[in-house]
């Protein structure tokens, strides 16, 4: 059967439905990821920031001090600790891979406050390897503080070149002793430590999502080592939003799709004339995906190179066929021997 102007029509090709295929499964997967991004990001752009707080020394979430007053019965006084501190990870290098830590509060005793010593150890499941403390950092807490406002840095795990995949991880242990009058260093227990303070936990970071805190029993992780027992352990984990990796995954796949599309059925001539802006499209993805100055090669970095680097080959072999048919050259078969 021929179509009105006289031409048999093309048989469609194998390529050609796999083609259908491959760029009809994309779009499925563009619209079905399409609204939980958007969810992602509007959370992200005009979302309260996250104020939970966790209970640095148990397993429960923190309320504030006013619902606890409220919730208390008529005629009941509320206990109260001799103070409160917050610990807020408020920084996190991904190049260094250390996190800062602001420790603020204030002390609420009504005669001397007893002052008190806290250490705060970036911990790992090495502990048989470990021949010294593990990094630590202290702060000492006067009886004269009313207020407390000191900055802690903290080393963590994680592997940066995974952008926008890359999680970090800090196990937070936590030491407490007093200094007694005869110089010795006197271990608190968690209910001594509850009675000089209540210690909250919370994330205020700009990047990165703080998943809820996971307790880990101290003692494994304790060392022979170590002077103190370690009272609380927390299994901190930080992680990319959501939106920033599903953009990632889906603006690659788009690009490199319009760049074998503008390679593959482009004419030869207009390609030798627009593969600059080809490859500039692709690398223009990277400044969408990749937020901030990264000092380092990511995960992002190397799926845009492999897809320039796929592209130029296929220019190349695109333009050896072409200059192939212009040369009219037929290369000698390999005579068959009878």
């Amino acid at each position: 059967m021929t179509d009105p102007s006289g031409e048999e029509p093309r048989k469609p090709s194998h390529w050609n439905r796999l083609a259908l295929v491959a760029t009809a499964a994309l779009v499925l997967a563009v619209i079905c990821t399409l609204p939980l991004v958007v969810q992602s990001l509007l959370v992200e752009l005009l979302g309260a920031p996250d104020r939970t707080l966790y209970s640095l020394t148990s397993d429960e979430v923190v309320r504030s001090l006013r619902r606890s007053a409220a919730a208390a019965r008529p005629g009941t006084a509320v206990a109260r600790p001799g103070g409160y501190l917050n610990v807020a990870v408020t920084d996190l290098d991904e190049a260094t891979r250390v996190a800062t830590l602001h420790l603020s509060g204030s002390r609420t005793c009504t005669a001397a406050c007893p002052s008190f010593t806290l250490v705060f150890a970036s911990l790992d499941d090495d502990v048989a390897e470990h021949r010294a403390m593990p990094p630590s950092a202290s702060v000492t807490i006067k009886d004269t503080d009313r207020i407390i406002d000191q900055t802690i840095r903290l080393p963590t795990h994680g592997q940066p070149s995974l952008y926008p995949f890359d999680t970090y991880r800090l196990w937070l242990g936590i030491i407490a002793y007093v200094n007694s009058t005869d110089g010795r260093q006197v271990p608190l227990h968690v209910s001594d430590l509850n009675d000089q303070a209540s210690i909250t936990l919370q994330a205020q970071l700009a990047r990165l999502l703080m998943q809820p805190p996971v307790t880990i029993d101290p003692s494994s992780v304790q060392s022979d080592i170590n002077p103190f027992d370690f009272l609380s352990v927390k299994a901190l984990t930080f992680v990319r939003p959501f939106y920033v990796k599903a953009l990632a995954v889906l603006l690659v796949l788009l690009i490199t799709v319009s760049g074998c599309f503008a390679i593959f059925l482009r004419p030869i001539h207009d390609l030798f004339l627009g593969i600059g802006g080809v490859i500039l499209g692709v690398w223009g993805v990277r400044s969408v995906i990749v937020q901030g100055t990264l000092p380092y090669v990511t995960a992002v970095d190397l799926a845009l190179s492999g897809v320039i680097l796929f592209l130029l080959l296929a220019l190349a072999v695109r333009a050896s066929r072409h200059f192939h048919r212009q040369s009219q050259l037929h290369l000698p078969r390999p005579r068959l021997r009878p």
